[in-house]
Formats: structure tokens, sequence, C-alpha cells
């Protein structure tokens, strides 16, 4: 809200952005993905994902693993953005 003091200047929240970032497993070579590192290699795959900053699209999201099982167990996320995965392949 503005008031007659007030400068223009806009509230943190008012700058806030959404960053967020998801990983897991899936079964599903049709997952969506954007601007993939890798493809679907069968059986189940890792996937990293992160939302656009609207929160209503993918900035990116790609596969990652092996030809067997592979697992996503956490997910970090460095100063400059970018995704590091704890996880699993076989």
């Amino acid at each position: 809200m503005k008031g007659k003091t007030d400068s223009g200047k806009k509230s943190p929240l008012e700058k806030w952005e959404l960053r967020l970032y998801v990983a897991g497993q899936t079964a599903s070579a049709s997952f969506p993905v954007k601007t993939p590192v890798m493809t679907y290699k069968g059986s189940v795959d890792v996937f990293v994902s992160k939302i656009g900053p609207q929160g209503n699209s993918l900035a990116y999201s790609t596969f990652l693993g092996g030809t067997s099982l592979d697992l996503a167990y956490g997910i970090a996320v460095g100063a400059d953005g970018s995704a590091w995965l704890a996880g699993w392949t076989n």
C-alpha cells in the first residue's frame, strides 16, 4: 500500500521471485522435459525440474540416470542457482 510518505520503492515481498526446484523419479518416458541434458533411459529415471518464476511453467526439466533403477534422495540449490542432487543409480 502506498501512503503520502511512500517513496514508491517495492517492498521485499514485491521483489520476491519463485525459485522452486523439484527432484524425484519417474517410470514415464513422456514425463515433461524442457531443454533436457539426458533422455529417458528406461526402467526408473531421476528427473530434476525448475519451475519458472511465475510458477506456471518449466524453466527446465530433464532426466538423469542410467539404464536401470535410479533414485533421487535430495536436492540442494547453490547461490548461483545450480541444482545438486543426492541419489542412487544401479
